[in-house]
């Protein structure tokens, strides 16, 4: 009968892991230069599946394939548990809002916030909200090309969160001003 414990690493092994060659700065060729790139990988992972729009697994399993693919099985399994440990701790977040009225259904992009449900209303504290046929669907598009060119040449990580909102803010205004 297979065992369903998961396999802990003791700490005091950090050298070894340290000298891994799925650890080092190129995947290919494996040249032992002692620095751990997965966050960088990680972090790669977590955008590409933050602005998937696909189904929840799709989108886990191509982040997972796409970036972790050239790694040994316990960098991949070191990996991917560090993916499922982010996602539960911040979980995709929908950026839209849907009002449904007796005869229609109006659609809104925002950016995050707030919400407060009350016995009689809701009130939401936005940062920012579009309605869905208000979108500058042409300035949005803008946006969006702008962030894939930066992201390309972006070297600094703290440029990395940024354009990762930006694509995630036009990206969700092209969805919502399609409904």
């Amino acid at each position: 009968m297979a065992s369903n414990k998961i396999p802990i690493i003791s700490t005091t092994k950090l050298e070894k892991v340290k000298n891994c060659n799925a650890s080092n700065a190129k995947p290919e060729p494996r040249v032992n230069s002692g620095t751990l790139t997965r966050w960088g990988i990680l972090n790669d992972a977590i955008g590409d599946w933050l602005n998937n729009d696909a189904p929840e697994e799709t989108a886990v399993k191509k982040a997972e394939n796409e970036h972790f693919g050239s790694f040994d099985d316990l960098q991949k399994r070191i990996l991917s548990d560090m993916f499922s440990d982010f996602r539960v701790l911040y979980p995709k977040r929908k950026a839209e809002i849907d009002i449904d009225f007796p005869s229609k259904t109006e659609w809104y992009s925002t950016s995050g916030g707030f919400v407060e449900i009350g016995s009689d209303k809701v009130e939401l504290l936005l940062e920012s909200v579009e309605k869905s046929n208000e979108i500058d669907v042409k300035r949005a598009t803008e946006a969006l090309e702008r962030a894939k060119d930066r992201k390309k040449n972006s070297t600094e990580q703290i440029d990395n969160i940024r354009l990762e909102a930006s694509l995630s803010r036009a990206l969700n205004r092209l969805k919502v001003s399609k409904k």
